[in-house]
């Protein structure tokens, strides 16, 4: 037998199941015996139809019944504990050692006395604060505010009071300093309005003790007590919280990249091994094992490479501002968040195209919803007002992303070095899995003698 017949013989041992969507001899219509359209549902001739639909339909709507229930019950569990404020952290800084700072101090001590569900209050000595004071303990992440209490406030107050100065301002007595950009819904939902209702009620108190003792001491000074209602703010309203967001969210198109536009990227990187995959059913049977791997691996990461691009690009378009982070260049703002999709799309596609390997196409979907869930459950909310379950979300992709998305569009504190580590760590994982699953699927065609891709 010559070569070219052995060849031959082994290549027609070697059968592949076709792509829904590749032409061949099979698909042409066989001859009709019967009418077209012709039969009702229950008919003898719907038999062979209705054993086949009803398994078909019941057994894959199980399935994503039970599904349901796993995504709902992730996404919803995450917001379980969302009225537990004692793991978020907040700070009191009296610069002003007076009565105020005095008053507000004991105060919010005096309401963590009686317990109940408060935030978790430190209390830093304005001396030990330094030139950072309440702005650099936000802006480092160490707490999510800082109510700071003025210095000379009470002293201002009572100068007002004395001279009758009617440009006392309330909002110089007490600040409250956070950042909405490094959790919109944390910042804004949970801890300003939870500062806010338990600070309030103090500066009140306090406004009321210094007006009556004001009143009190110059019930007979006429003179005094003209003075004074000339400042009337001084006597009805001295203390107003001024709040301070140091780096406001926004744009509001900056929601997108960090919530929904992740869900579609991660989509979109299904949709490429899809695609990857008809060309690997009709063509992988030609290869070896190392020209495979070269092509799976070549092919997946230039995808990725333009659509991310892409994906920047429309960022762009939508002036969603690159200079947070790189405040004199755009072009290396621009750069790191290609980058960065680039990776998010590398470490959320790899991992599926391994597990999808695996287990087939006809589970891969079910993956690529619950890829999703568990990625947006532990990552679009802050762990302090989540279930402890939930801190996996630091080992996530998207965790990760948003936290490194934030960095460079919104300019909060950099941890672009750890983000970018873990993203490329699932990547390295998911070559690997990619290529463990191409050799035993590989392996089991060989043993089989059919070409399956999945």
């Amino acid at each position: 037998m010559s070569p070219t017949e052995e060849d031959s013989k082994t290549e027609t041992n070697i059968q592949h199941e076709p792509h829904p969507h590749t032409p061949d001899s099979s698909s042409s219509p066989a001859p009709q015996s019967e009418p077209l359209y012709a039969h009702g549902f229950f008919s003898k001739h719907g038999r062979a139809a209705r054993k086949a639909l009803i398994p078909g339909l019941l057994f894959p709507l199980i399935y994503n019944a039970i599904l349901l229930w796993a995504c709902c019950a992730l996404v919803f569990g995450s917001l379980l504990k969302s009225n537990e404020l004692g793991k978020i952290k907040v700070a009191a800084v009296d610069l002003d050692g007076g009565f105020v700072g005095a008053g507000v101090i004991d105060g919010i001590k005096r309401s963590l006395e009686g317990g109940g569900r408060g935030l978790r209050w430190s209390f830093v000595d304005g001396g030990g604060v330094g030139g950072e004071m309440g702005g650099g303990l936000v802006l480092g992440e160490k707490v999510w505010a800082v109510l700071e209490v003025s210095a000379n406030a009470s002293s201002n107050l009572n100068a007002a009071l004395v001279n009758g100065d009617a440009a006392y301002d309330p909002l110089s007595a007490v600040s409250l300093y956070f950042t909405s950009a490094r959790n919109q819904v944390t910042t804004l939902a949970v801890a300003v309005p939870a500062i806010m209702g338990s600070v309030n009620p103090i500066l009140g108190q306090i406004a009321v003790k210094n007006t009556a003792t004001f009143l009190g001491a110059n019930a007979n000074d006429t003179e005094a007590l003209e003075r004074g209602l000339k400042c009337p703010q001084c006597l009805a309203s001295p203390f107003v919280v001024k709040s301070v967001d140091l780096i406001p969210f926004k744009p509001p198109a900056v929601f997108g990249i960090l919530n929904t536009g992740l869900i579609f990227l991660l989509v979109f990187t299904f949709q490429i091994f899809t695609i990857l995959r008809a060309g690997a059913e009709t063509f992988g049977h030609l290869f070896t094992l190392p020209t495979q791997l070269y092509i799976r691996t070549f092919s997946s990461l230039a995808c990725y490479f333009f659509l991310s691009l892409m994906y920047t690009l429309v960022t762009l378009a939508f002036s969603i501002p690159l200079t947070g982070h790189y405040p004199t260049s755009s072009g290396s703002g621009f750069m790191t968040l290609w980058m960065l999709n680039w990776c998010t799309m590398g470490a959320c596609g790899l991992i599926m195209e391994a597990a999808d390997t695996l287990i087939g196409m006809f589970w891969a979907p079910f993956f690529l919803n619950m890829w999703l869930i568990i990625n947006a459950s532990g990552a679009f909310a802050s762990f302090e007002v989540m279930p402890g379950f939930y801190q996996y979300g630091y080992a996530v992709p998207f965790y990760h992303t948003i936290q490194a998305t934030r960095t460079i569009v919104l300019g909060t504190k950099s941890h672009l070095g750890l983000n970018f580590g873990v993203l490329i760590v699932w990547m390295v994982v998911g070559l690997g899995g990619v290529y463990l699953a191409t050799a035993w699927r590989m392996r089991e065609s060989l043993r089989t003698g059919v070409h399956r891709v999945l």
